[in-house]
């Protein structure tokens, strides 16, 4: 069994709390109730991008192979990680697919 040094875990974790900062910056943004100025708007489409791009990228690891399995997670396919990320980007109650709805609108 190999184990993983503290020193790792320890960067593993800076890693992780790195991105959820900046997660959470998106969402402070996206929820901010005052009126959304120029800075805002400029940050916003570099934000919405670089998340489109996370999303797309895992989904792309954990794309099903000929034989039926994912092929980063190796479960039968669509993976856990694709069937939750579909629930959260196309459940009904989410603005996302109202977004991408109106956005379909002539």
């Amino acid at each position: 069994m190999t184990t993983i040094s503290a020193a790792k875990i320890d960067a593993y974790r800076l890693l992780q709390m790195d991105l959820v900062r900046h997660l959470e910056e998106a969402e402070f943004l996206a929820l901010k109730t005052e009126a959304w100025g120029h800075d805002d708007v400029v940050i916003a489409r570099e934000l919405i991008p670089d998340l489109v791009k996370v999303i797309h990228s895992v989904l792309m690891q954990h794309e099903g192979t000929w034989r039926g399995n994912c092929r980063f997670c190796l479960k039968p396919a669509p993976c856990p990680t694709v069937q939750s990320i579909h629930h959260i980007v196309k459940d009904p109650q989410r603005q996302f697919v109202k977004l991408l709805d109106a956005a379909d609108e002539p």
